[in-house]
């Protein structure tokens, strides 16, 4: 190859060094492009199931707390059924269910 190389005239020579210098300048931004793309793509994998957990998990104590509003006001209504009885407005205490409408795709068929 150095023969080769060596036995080339005129301009010849600089556009081979040139023309080898673009191509491993050019593999080495595609390398570069694909592993910043591999690694975009790991993060926002995390991303992603920091957000399913955490919407879970809201989820989870916003359902936990309209179960305990009703069974709470069950139980009075038990204990004073003679008397008159003020039924707590649930929509009032609906919180985070309507900010996490967009964030419920995250979750699994089961989760959901």
């Amino acid at each position: 190859m150095w023969e080769w190389l060596e036995g080339l005239k005129g301009g010849a020579p600089a556009f081979v060094g040139a023309m080898t210098g673009s191509l491993l300048g050019l593999v080495s931004l595609v390398l570069g492009a694909l592993f910043n793309a591999h690694l975009n793509r790991k993060r926002d994998d995390q991303i992603r199931r920091a957000d399913k957990a955490s919407v879970a998990a809201a989820l989870g104590s916003e359902l936990t707390s309209i179960r305990d509003s009703l069974v709470g006001n069950a139980e009075r209504l038990e204990k004073d059924a003679k008397s008159d009885f003020f039924v707590p407005d649930i929509s009032q205490s609906v919180r985070l269910l309507p900010e996490l409408k967009a964030k419920i795709g995250l979750l699994d068929a089961e989760a959901i």
